[in-house]
C-alpha cells in the first residue's frame, strides 16, 4: 500500500486504486484534485482488507474519520474491487463509487457470484445508491485460451451479462460508445481480439479520464449525500436559480473586483478577458493571450505591457469588439415547443452547413439546447443555447444579473451582469448556435455525430461551454437524447 496523496479536510474521502503502479501517481493526483486521500496498490490479486486499509490511513494521517470511499481497479485490479465488495468489512458501508477499467473478468463458465456481485452493484447504481463507471475493450482471446492457461470470460462478456445490454457499439480511445442508466455508466472501446496496446491505454488514458470526468466532480459536490441523489441544477435551471439568488440578495453581494492579469494567471477573469481579445477561452493567461493583449492595448491607445490592470479593464468595459458597441434590449420570453425546437435546429443547420444534419447530430443538439432552455420553455430573445454576448459579439444583447461564485475564491460571490445574445427570429438564434458549435466546439460535434450525448457533454465541459458538474450535465443530456421528438 502506498499513499499517493494525503488529501485535505476531515472527514476525508478515500480513493483506493488496485493494479496501479507509481508511474500513474501524477496522473491520479491531476485527475482527482487535491482534496481526496489517494491510496494505491501495484497489485490487484493481493491486498489488505478494507477495514485494515482505512485503519492504516487514519493512523498514518492522524484522522478521526474517513468519509466516502471510491474503489478503482484496472485490469485484474478489478478483482481487488470485487474482493472488497464481498468481504465482511465495517467500512463497506462507506463505499459509494466504483471504477472498473477493462477488468471485470470471470471464470468460463462463470460461477454465479462472479456475475452477481457486479449485477447487484449495477442495480444499486441504477437506483442512484452508488456511482459505477465501467469500461471494456473488445478483446476476447482470453475466452479461447488452452492448457496450461485456463480460459475465462472477457470483460465485455461479463458486462453484457451483468447489465443485460448488448454493448455492441464501440469507439476509439478518445471517443468511446457510452451507455448510461441512473448512476451507471458503461464505456465501450474498440480493439482487436488480442490488442495489448488498447489494454495499456485503458490504464494510461482511460483511468485518469474517468476519474476526472466522473469521480472528481462527484466528490466535489454532486454526490455529497448519497441518500439524497438529487442533481444540482444545470442549464436554464441553474441560470434561473442564480438570478433568483441575485434578486433576493442571497448570498450577499460583493463588489466586482477584477483580477490584475499577467502571464501565468488563471480563472474566470482570464476567460472574460480572452473573450474581449478573441483568444481561445481556456482560462490560462499564456503566451498567446499575452501577445493578443499587447496588440489590443496598442490598438486602443494604451501602454502595451501585456498586463490587464484597471485601465485596460476600464477600456474593455467601455467597448465591445472592434465595431459599434452592441445595443442592450429588453429580455423577452420567446418559448418554443419541443417540435418547433427540433424543426428550427434542422432548418438552420442546412443554412449554416449546406447539408441536412444526421439524426444523431440533430438529436444531440436538441438535447443540448433543451438543457439550456428548459426544453424550449425558457428561451429568451430566441437565444437557444444561452450563448453569452461578450467579446466581439456585434449584435443586440439582453442582461441577466446573477450572483456568481468566484472560481479562484469559492467563499466570495460577486454580482455579474451577464450579457446574452438577442435575436429577432428563432431561425437566427438557431443558426447562431450552429455557427458557434462549428467554430469553437468541433470535438463536441464529433460526439454528436457518433450519437454519444454523454461524450458530447464532457467535451462541452472541457471546452468550457458550461461550468456545471459534467457528470450531471451528461446524465441530463443522455436522458433528453433518448426522448428526442424528431
Amino acid at each position: 500500500m502506498r499513499i499517493v496523496q494525503m488529501g485535505s479536510g476531515e472527514p476525508r474521502d478515500l480513493v483506493l486504486c488496485y493494479l496501479v503502479g507509481p508511474h500513474m501517481d501524477a496522473a491520479l493526483r491531476d485527475a482527482l484534485g487535491p482534496a481526496p486521500c489517494v491510496v494505491a496498490y501495484a497489485t490487484g490479486k493481493r491486498a489488505d482488507s478494507l477495514d485494515a486499509v482505512t485503519a492504516a490511513v487514519r493512523d498514518r494521517l492522524h484522522l478521526s474519520n474517513i468519509g466516502r470511499i471510491v474503489l478503482a481497479g484496472y485490469s485484474l485490479g478489478c478483482s481487488g474491487v470485487r474482493s472488497r465488495l464481498l468481504e465482511k468489512a465495517q467500512a463497506n458501508s462507506a463505499v459509494a463509487a466504483l471504477v472498473l477499467v477493462d477488468g471485470t473478468h470471470a471464470s468460463k463458465p462463470p460461477v454465479a457470484w462472479q456475475i452477481d456481485v457486479w449485477r447487484d452493484a449495477f442495480a444499486r447504481a441504477r437506483r442512484g445508491e452508488l456511482l459505477v463507471v465501467a469500461t471494456h475493450t473488445q478483446q476476447s482471446y482470453v475466452e479461447n485460451l488452452r492448457s496450461p492457461e485456463t480460459p475465462f470470460l472477457s470483460t465485455a462478456t461479463v458486462l453484457r451479462q451483468a447489465t443485460e445490454w448488448p454493448l455492441d457499439a464501440a469507439g476509439p480511445v478518445d471517443a468511446p460508445a457510452a451507455r448510461n442508466d441512473g448512476q451507471l455508466w458503461i464505456y465501450s472501446y474498440a480493439s482487436k481480439a488480442i490488442d495489448a496496446q488498447a489494454h495499456i491505454l485503458q490504464q494510461r488514458e482511460v483511468l485518469p479520464r474517468v476519474l476526472r470526468q466522473h469521480i472528481r466532480p462527484w466528490l466535489e459536490g454532486a454526490g455529497a449525500d448519497p441518500s439524497k441523489p438529487a442533481d444540482p441544477p444545470v442549464g436554464a435551471d441553474a441560470l434561473e436559480q442564480a438570478e433568483h439568488a441575485s434578486a433576493s440578495g442571497q448570498p450577499g453581494p460583493s463588489p466586482v473586483v477584477r483580477q490584475i492579469l499577467r502571464l501565468g494567471a488563471r480563472g474566470d477573469d482570464v476567460v472574460a478577458w480572452q473573450r474581449v481579445i478573441g483568444a481561445d477561452q481556456d482560462g490560462i493567461f499564456g503566451g498567446v493571450t499575452e501577445r493578443l493583449t499587447r496588440q489590443w492595448q496598442k490598438r486602443h491607445g494604451l501602454g502595451a505591457d501585456g498586463i490587464v490592470g484597471p485601465l485596460t479593464w476600464s477600456a474593455a468595459e467601455a467597448r465591445s469588439g472592434e465595431g459599434l458597441p452592441p445595443r442592450e434590449v429588453p429580455r423577452q420570453a420567446t418559448p418554443l415547443s419541443e417540435a418547433e425546437l427540433s424543426a428550427v435546429l434542422e432548418h438552420s443547420h442546412e443554412l449554416v452547413f449546406h447539408e441536412n444534419p444526421s439524426r444523431a447530430r440533430l438529436a444531440c443538439a436538441w438535447a443540448h439546447v433543451a438543457i439550456e432552455n428548459g426544453r424550449g420553455q425558457k428561451v429568451w430573445n430566441y437565444n437557444l443555447g444561452n450563448i453569452t454576448g461578450f467579446g466581439q459579439w456585434p449584435g443586440q444583447y439582453y442582461v441577466i444579473r446573477v450572483a456568481e461564485r468566484v472560481q479562484r475564491d469559492p467563499d466570495v460571490w460577486k454580482q455579474v451582469d451577464m450579457r446574452f445574445r438577442a435575436h429577432a427570429e428563432a431561425l437566427d438564434g438557431a443558426a447562431d448556435y450552429w455557427r458557434l458549435m462549428g467554430k469553437h466546439y468541433q470535438p463536441a460535434l464529433s460526439r454528436f455525430d457518433a450519437g454519444d450525448p454523454a461524450g458530447a457533454a464532457f467535451e462541452l465541459s472541457r471546452l468550457r461551454y458550461y461550468t456545471a458538474h459534467a457528470d450531471t450535465y451528461a446524465r441530463n443530456m443522455s436522458s433528453l437524447y433518448r426522448s428526442f421528438p424528431g
